[in-house]
């Protein structure tokens, strides 16, 4: 019983017991039709509603393996920022490698690679080994920088030494391995400031390139705000201030 109201105490908020009282959409719309759904919280408020995080995601991937609907034309995008946050999922470790079939791409965001350990243990990888492509950058701990080094491998370096004598010269090229970029430098070369990430891509080497920031794509509106309840984004528990629209699901 103490599980059960631990689980569901985000209902004490006013708040969230107004957004679930009523629905405007399935999460079957995902499949069914051409629907994008946001999930957007202030910044800092999210451990209180993880398990309402939770609901709504296995409820979303719940919809996309109903067999009795048909696999859409295009993929459905799973967006995840900050996706520890939700804590330990069997749901999508499962679905890691069989998502696809379901018609669903999983996109993950987490801070650093200590986030997914301490979830999923040695199982971790398992979302690495299945992706098509991987993306770091900002890397500021020692134990990413050390997978990312140890992830971009050795190459082959060059060392020549030059032995001079009384009346000769002898020139000896030797080649060793090399890291490609030691977790110290690494720290530089994909810092927030530099502007740049390693890009993973399946069946290709590792490539450096340039971040794309959202907020200077010319698609998106200049100066866009998201309209949150002025109490809800200020309280780190949450008030009773006027709501937005519901975004309960069935």
């Amino acid at each position: 019983m103490e599980i059960t109201r631990t689980a569901m105490k985000w209902l004490d908020s006013p708040i969230m017991s107004d957004f679930v009282k009523d629905s405007t959409f399935s999460m079957r719309e995902l499949k069914e039709d051409k629907v994008s759904i946001y999930v957007v919280l202030p910044a800092g408020i999210g451990e209180t509603y993880r398990a309402w995080l939770r609901l709504l995601f296995n409820a979303a991937f719940e919809a996309m393996q109903d067999l009795s609907i048909p696999k859409p034309e295009h993929d459905t995008l799973f967006l995840m920022d900050e996706f520890p946050l939700l804590g330990k999922m069997e749901r999508f470790k499962r679905a890691a490698g069989e998502a696809a079939k379901f018609g669903v791409k999983l996109f993950i965001c987490a801070q650093d690679v200590s986030q997914l350990k301490e979830h999923y243990g040695i199982a971790w990888e398992t979302f690495i080994a299945n992706s098509s492509v991987l993306i770091m950058f900002a890397n500021n701990d020692l134990e990413s920088q050390q997978y990312l080094s140890a992830r971009l491998g050795k190459a082959k370096v060059s060392k020549t030494s030059i032995t001079s004598g009384a009346n000769s010269s002898t020139t000896t090229t030797n080649y060793e391995l090399e890291d490609v970029a030691r977790p110290d430098q690494l720290e530089k070369i994909v810092s927030r400031q530099a502007g740049e990430a390693y890009y993973f891509i399946a069946g290709r080497k590792p490539m450096l390139l340039p971040r794309a920031n959202y907020d200077q794509w010319e698609m998106i509106p200049k100066g866009l705000k998201l309209d949150v309840p002025q109490d809800l984004e200020d309280a780190p528990e949450p008030q009773e201030p006027a709501t937005p629209k519901s975004v309960a699901a069935e």
